[in-house]
């Protein structure tokens, strides 16, 4: 099991090691030490995590018949780490391959590190001063907190739980996010499939979406309502609340493919929640909390009533987004499918161009010769690709 480490250590290339990704860590930053409960190895690392440094432990468990995978826990200050699928923000149990926490590690270790230097730099900076001068200063420059923050409807047991996520990661105290349930799921079903269309608002104008919504892909069914699916050319759907706050009031919004409140309202439980209360918090026995696991949420803001995302309780990702200092923010509900898909080619792109994302490499002129013409080649393919769709649905209409 030493020997499993040492391997992936001295061969970066065998997983997710990108050199770019700037941590200094290598074999001798981890450490051997006494193995515990009934792991095969165990060993200690110390990393950077955020602004501090945190000294872990990676347990390998003892491999199961007939597996060519080494299985991993990470410990800090004695409780086990989660593993969080970077691809779809599932929060899953403690073990993970161990190629998949190491790679985790020196991830975490290399984006702190960058991120400290970040910050380092700012406190030079005039306008990152917390002073009257420096607000305004950021306001001359046009600088502001933004963000970004993605989970996944598989980690939440029920709308309590959902609702206190977003109430512990909203930037803006005066958005307050409502999250229930779908509980008439058979009642929602019944209905006609085109009463069902979704709505594009802007604010100033009302319109109709090119699509009809659908429960379970294109197939209406109670006991299997998961996924989002448009039956219009089958692409998949992601729908969208940003909102643009003055203080309080709404200076604009912008919904993408949501439903009326009031074509929801019949069938939604009766208390949508914005996070636990105390009393809840010390017994979760509520009204939400009871019965059956939800198979849809329906996701909006207090401040918008006439609009809400209605989102899968399971494989959908949720991106919780922010600008202007909190003043922007935005919900985006997608399936699953589609996020993984983009997340691994993302992964992909920067892995190929890790080089040029790095502010400290020196890329030579014949190493920009070949990547731009490689960029040009990827495009000029992907235009053609793209041509032929279009001609392909010309012919068929």
């Amino acid at each position: 099991m030493e020997k499993a480490l040492k391997d992936l250590l001295t061969n970066p290339q065998s997983w997710e090691y990108t050199p770019d990704w700037g941590s200094p860590l290598r074999l001798e930053s981890f450490q051997p030490i006494a193995k515990e409960n009934d792991y095969a190895h165990s060993f200690q690392v110390k990393f950077a995590f955020a602004e501090e440094d945190l000294t872990a432990k990676l347990h390998i468990l003892p491999r199961e018949e007939n597996s060519v995978t080494d299985l991993a826990h990470l410990e800090v200050n004695g409780e086990l780490l989660p593993w969080k699928d970077p691809y779809s923000f599932t929060i899953g149990s403690p073990a993970a391959e161990l190629a998949q926490w190491v790679a985790w590690i020196f991830h975490i270790d290399g984006e702190s590190r960058r991120q400290r230097k970040q910050m380092d730099f700012e406190k030079t900076q005039k306008w990152a001063d917390d002073s009257i001068e420096g607000m305004l200063t950021r306001v001359e420059l046009g600088i502001s907190n933004y963000g970004r923050l993605s989970t996944n409807s598989n980690n939440f047991a029920n709308s309590i739980e959902f609702a206190a996520w977003f109430k512990k990661v909203n930037p803006n105290p005066q958005a307050t996010i409502l999250v229930s349930e779908l509980k008439d799921l058979a009642g929602y079903c019944a209905q006609e499939e085109n009463s069902r269309r979704y709505l594009v608002s802007t604010g100033e104008t009302v319109s109709e979406a090119e699509v009809f919504y659908s429960i379970a892909w294109a197939t209406p069914q109670t006991d299997n309502a998961q996924g989002m699916s448009a039956v219009s050319q089958g692409w998949v759907l992601s729908s969208s609340i940003t909102i643009l706050f003055e203080g309080a009031a709404i200076q604009g919004h912008q919904c993408l493919d949501v439903l009326p409140q009031t074509h929801l309202k019949p069938f939604l439980a009766s208390d949508p929640k914005t996070a636990l209360t105390p009393a809840e918090t010390a017994d979760k026995t509520t009204k939400n909390a009871t019965g059956p696991a939800p198979k849809w949420y329906v996701i909006s803001f207090a401040q918008l009533p006439e609009y809400a995302i209605l989102c899968p309780a399971n494989e959908a990702c949720i991106d919780l987004e922010w600008d202007r200092d909190g003043a922007t923010i935005a919900i985006t509900v997608t399936d699953e499918t589609k996020v993984v898909v983009e997340n691994m080619a993302d992964l992909k792109h920067r892995r190929n161009w890790s080089r040029w994302y790095s502010a400290d490499a020196n890329l030579t002129e014949a190493e920009l010769a070949a990547g731009i013409a490689k960029a040009e080649t990827a495009f000029y393919s992907l235009m053609k690709a793209e041509d032929q769709v279009l001609e392909k649905e010309k012919d068929d209409q």
